[in-house]
């Protein structure tokens, strides 16, 4: 386990809800703390602000990190072309998703559509 990731967790949980914010599921031990802006870019500050955290299924967390989902500045979900119609029902994943999208996440967010995110 990463340096303070027991820390960031407790704080994305606390900062987001206890539910994975894409499927709203409440298995909260099968859904990760994310990183918004990849960990491994990040500056100190940046690897703990719950603003750069993403509570997620791991499957959908794979996705996010692939770069087959990210969100626009309102909180609407994007989906890569690479995902089909399968892989979207199977992911539960569907455009009517919307997540919230407080002040700052939208910079970490900025960076995951620009850097990440697959068209």
């Amino acid at each position: 386990m990463r340096k303070n990731q027991r820390t960031f967790r407790k704080r994305a949980k606390n900062h987001i809800n206890d539910r994975c914010e894409v499927t709203l599921s409440g298995l909260a031990n099968l859904c990760d703390a994310c990183h918004i802006k990849s960990y491994s870019v990040c500056n100190e500050e940046e690897k703990c602000d719950p603003n750069n955290a993403i509570f997620l299924l791991a499957s959908v967390h794979r996705a996010f990190d692939a770069g087959l989902i990210s969100f626009d500045d309102d909180g609407n979900l994007l989906l890569s072309s690479e995902l089909d119609k399968w892989e979207l029902q199977c992911l539960g994943l569907h455009s009517n998703i919307k997540i919230r999208m407080p002040g700052k996440r939208r910079f970490y967010m900025g960076y995951h559509r620009d850097n990440i995110f697959k068209i």
